[in-house]
């Protein structure tokens, strides 16, 4: 009874083989290309794929700063090296003006034959242990022109610098009144009045005058604050002094409105810390789940699968020779077992054949 059954087996498969259409097979280079982009994903847990085998993106953060790698693989890649770019702009011993990773000796050394995924962790690695330096934001906004590329996922928010200047206005969100720079005293506008060294007055006073003018300090003091230059120094003085007064009065009436926006920026740096967890936890989940669906772990579990459904088929064999099976069920059951191991024998030769294990 034995010797049938594997001919029923086998002219089933053929039956199901002639059924199945032939997929052609892949070139050479496709197939690199796969062995390239799979060792991008084992090198690189938090890899995100953008354009399908054409574009991916990876988030790294280095002194409290997020990067973000952007990797262009053009249609002749692996013949043609990787294009990465950085995001936002910073300066970095590996980066040109345009943003484009170019001091990487395993980019610039690249090859069909070198490895993707460990090229890229080189440029993490060094941006890890040499952080880049981000621009100031006047310096930002000029660069963003000149870069390739969309970016859709913005990195994390860094504190705002101290010495950046604040423009005349700015709208903080649709129902918020635009907010007007304080008044600030221009230091050394001030342009003194020219300080005679002749004194015409002295023309006119009689030559005892002029002595009770050389010994009396106090006329000495008199006659030099009766000089125009001094009247103009004291005008200036007082405008200035009421200048001040009106300054301090607008800037302390500005304080609610300062102290508001300031309120209003904890909130929101509060929110983005609670973002990043949740960046995190992502990431996280994503590692798990790139680790659980790599190739390596799915071919395994198709292998071990694969074993179990033979040994449940053999042990089911052996019931039936024993009679304790009987024939209807022990057909429907080793038809369905067998089944199941021939077709993981398929997917798993696919695998091996698609990726070289």
């Amino acid at each position: 009874m034995a010797n049938w059954l594997p001919s029923i087996l086998t002219s089933q498969t053929q039956d199901r083989s002639h059924q199945i259409p032939s997929i052609p097979p892949a070139t050479a280079l496709q197939l690199q290309r796969q062995k390239q982009i799979e060792s991008l994903l084992q090198y690189n847990f938090n890899v995100t794929e953008i354009a399908k085998s054409t574009e991916y993106r990876i988030i790294l953060t280095s002194n409290n700063v997020a990067f973000q790698l952007n990797i262009y693989l053009s249609q002749q890649f692996p013949d043609d090296k990787p294009k990465i770019t950085v995001f936002p702009p910073c300066r970095h011993p590996w980066i040109n003006e345009q943003m484009m990773v170019t001091g990487c000796p395993a980019i610039n050394g690249f090859m069909v034959h070198s490895s993707l995924g460990a090229a890229v962790q080189q440029i993490v690695k060094e941006f890890q242990e040499r952080p880049p330096q981000p621009y100031q934001q006047s310096h930002q906004s000029q660069t963003l022109t000149d870069i390739s590329g969309s970016y859709n996922n913005y990195p994390a928010p860094t504190m705002p610098d101290t010495n950046v200047q604040m423009s005349r206005s700015i709208n903080t969100g649709d129902n918020d009144t635009p907010y007007s720079q304080p008044i600030l005293f221009k230091a050394n506008t001030y342009s003194k009045p020219k300080i005679q060294t002749k004194f015409p007055k002295l023309h006119s006073y009689s030559r005892s005058e002029l002595q009770d003018l050389r010994s009396n300090d106090k006329a000495i003091d008199e006659f030099i604050q009766d000089l125009d230059e001094v009247q103009k120094v004291k005008e200036d003085l007082e405008q200035m002094l009421k200048d001040c007064a009106e300054i301090a009065k607008t800037n302390l009436a500005k304080a609610p409105e300062l102290e508001s926006r300031r309120q209003k920026l904890i909130e929101l740096y509060s929110n983005r810390d609670e973002y990043q967890k949740k960046i995190d936890i992502a990431f996280d989940k994503q590692r798990e789940y790139l680790q659980h669906y790599s190739v390596d772990a799915i071919y395994t579990n198709l292998r071990v699968a694969t074993a179990e459904a033979d040994e449940k088929s053999e042990d089911l064999a052996e019931k039936f020779l024993d009679s304790k099976v009987g024939i209807d069920v022990f057909l429907q059951q080793f038809m369905d077992l067998r089944k199941i191991s021939h077709s993981r024998r398929i997917k798993m030769e696919r695998i091996r054949q698609d990726h070289g294990l």
